[in-house]
Parts: C-alpha cells; sequence; structure tokens
C-alpha cells in the first residue's frame, strides 16, 4: 500500500516544497537567502525574507528566520503551507520535531497523551492542539503512541487521519526502534531475555508457579509474530545492579504502546514508584520508566529519523537506594519539591 500523500500544498498562497543542497554548489551561494532565491524564480527577495520572518521556512526540520544564515551540502530546505509554530512554553511538554505530516514531543510524568477517565483538558494532545490551532485553525492531532500519565518520553502524533491510518498499519516497518529505560525493585534472574506478552489477570491469579515464569523467557526465545499475540513484547538487557533496584534498558518488539508495567507487577519486581504494583516508594510522584530512544522512517519521504531523551538523574538516585529506605517512602533527600517529578 502507498503511503499517504503529505498534507501540503492545500494552500493556494504557498505551495509547501522541499530541497536538498547540491553537492555542486558553489561554497560562496550557500547562503539560506540566495538559495531560496534561486529555488524561488517566481518571488522577489523581499518576499523570501518576508518568509523567513514569518517562519514559512525550515532547515532540517527546524524553523529558519536568518537570511544569510550559512547552508551545507546536503541540507534539507523546506518551504511550508503554514507558518511553523514556536517553540512550546509548557513545564512538562517539549515538541522535537514537527512537519505537515508528524508531530514529535518529549513529555515529562504528570500529563497524559490523550483523555482518559475524568482527565480530559490536561492532555499533550489538547495543549498541542492549542498551540497549532494558533498557526493553522483547522489543524487536527491524531495519537499514534501513548505513554501514561506518570511516566515520561517520546509521544508521536499524526497530522491527518490518512497518516495516522497508514503509519498504524506499516508500524513495524516504519518505527525501527523503541528503547525505554526502567528502574525496578529487584532484579531479574537473568540479566537478559525476553518479556512476554501480559497475561490475563485471572490467569495470573490461578498460576500456581513462580509469576515470573510467566513473564520472563530466555533471549533465544522465538515467540509468535502474530501481532495479537505479541504485542508488548520487548527485549531487556540489566544496565546495572543497585543495592534494591535494578536499571534495565527495554527494547519494545511488537506493538505501538508498551505494557512494562504489567509485566514487571506480574513477575513481581515493579517499576519504582508503581502504588498498584506495591513499589516500597508509593510517594516517589511518579513511575521510572521513561522512553529514551525512537527510530523511525518518514512514511513520506523515508528520511532516517532518531529522537532520544536523557535517562532521568532520579533513575540515578534510585539505583543508590537501598531497602531499608523504605521506610522513609522517597529517595530525593530534602528536595521535596522533586517528588512530584523529575527532569
Amino acid at each position: 500500500m502507498k503511503a499517504p500523500h503529505s498534507t501540503s500544498g492545500s494552500r493556494k498562497a504557498i505551495s509547501a516544497r522541499q530541497w536538498f543542497v547540491s553537492d555542486t554548489a558553489e561554497e560562496g551561494d550557500l547562503s539560506l537567502i540566495n538559495f531560496l532565491q534561486s529555488c524561488l524564480p517566481d518571488k522577489s527577495r523581499t518576499t523570501v525574507k518576508q518568509l523567513l520572518r514569518d517562519r514559512f521556512v525550515s532547515v532540517d526540520g527546524i524553523a529558519e528566520t536568518v537570511a544569510n544564515r550559512s547552508l551545507q551540502k546536503g541540507q534539507k530546505v523546506e518551504l511550508h503551507k503554514y507558518p511553523i509554530p514556536d517553540e512550546i512554553h509548557h513545564p512538562l511538554l517539549e515538541i522535537l520535531y514537527q512537519d505537515e505530516d508528524l508531530l514529535v514531543c518529549a513529555k515529562k510524568p504528570g500529563i497524559s497523551t490523550v483523555a482518559s477517565g475524568m482527565d480530559r483538558q490536561h492532555t499533550a494532545m489538547r495543549i498541542l492542539s492549542t498551540h497549532l490551532k494558533t498557526y493553522n485553525p483547522k489543524i487536527k492531532l491524531f495519537m499514534l503512541n501513548r505513554l501514561d500519565k506518570d511516566t515520561g518520553g517520546i509521544v508521536l502524533f499524526a497530522k491527518s487521519r490518512d497518516a495516522q491510518e497508514y503509519i498504524t498499519r506499516q508500524w513495524t516497518e516504519i518505527v525501527e526502534e523503541q528503547v525505554y529505560h526502567a528502574v525496578i525493585e529487584g532484579r531479574p534472574e537473568e540479566d537478559r531475555g525476553i518479556l512476554l506478552k501480559p497475561v490475563a489477570d485471572k490467569q495470573n491469579k490461578d498460576h500456581k508457579e513462580d509469576p515470573a515464569s510467566l513473564i520472563f523467557s530466555s533471549e533465544n526465545r522465538i515467540f509468535n509474530s502474530d501481532a495479537s499475540s505479541s504485542a508488548g513484547v520487548a527485549s531487556y538487557k540489566v544496565i546495572r545492579h543497585g543495592a534494591y533496584c535494578s536499571l534495565l534498558e527495554i527494547s519494545l518488539k511488537h506493538g505501538r504502546n508498551n505494557q512494562i508495567r504489567r509485566q514487571m507487577r506480574q513477575a513481581g519486581l515493579p517499576l519504582a514508584g508503581d502504588r498498584h504494583g506495591g513499589s516500597i516508594f508509593p510517594e516517589l510522584g511518579c513511575v521510572a520508566l521513561q522512553c529514551t530512544r525512537l527510530v523511525m522512517r518518514h512514511p513520506i519521504n523515508g528520511q532516517r529519523m532518531t529522537f532520544k531523551q536523557a535517562i532521568p538523574a532520579l533513575f540515578r538516585r534510585l539505583m543508590q537506594t537501598s531497602a531499608s529506605t523504605s521506610e522513609t517512602k522517597t529517595p530525593l533527600d530534602s528536595k521535596s519539591q522533586e517528588k512530584k517529578r523529575y527532569k
């Protein structure tokens, strides 16, 4: 099936276009204003400057307003049909990338990805949509993956229904890597292995053996490729063992949304801060799970894109925590304001 057409080009005044700086370009001609004039011979220099000033131009996906900015060979220059929104100023959200088809953001714990239950207004989708509508009232966002309210990391949105449906269908071909870091309480028997699809609660309750046998498997296990049976399957490796907690790197193998919290809970190794899983840190203010890396191919142009987030400093502090500190309920020293979120 073909990729959806880009949403660009529907506005009469400006038709969205993109160019790459050629290897044959002369070094002296690589200012942005000169490059744009050569690509847009029907527009005056004044008009091109206006397009730059009004944020219609990006270089390698980032809005550029400086006319004499120097370009490098191989860079991508785009003319957008709508002004590129300015950076969003929100304590829990950051836009990492956006174009006519995609928006990639990083969220911190404390905000839901989309509406759920009573929390329908204070969501990443609602806040981002409101921000974007100040530049384009017709814009809509569509969820591609989701993170729980009390976890953080990289979240993807599509800017059209066609893009959402296509990316969802072709997820395993488009998204090459989804990597999470997590702090669990305890340690798995093996330092590397597979997290299997979590079992139904009744099946887990009735299972008479070690509950971890339902979740963990050897690294060489060949699991079912059927999407319904392998959703949430992930590989893990232990990065570090602490006095009480373990830091894991987890790579999601199937599915758009992780089930790591449930997998760890059923294995008797809850994520730090997971109150429902029996964490000794119920007042942590978040769950120690972060989507730290996402690698994907752009659904329109095939460009490989990598997005990263740092492992939160809180995770390092948790690794220095011993089981005896469960009496204090938090490993965050005297910085009580940090109990509600991490950076």
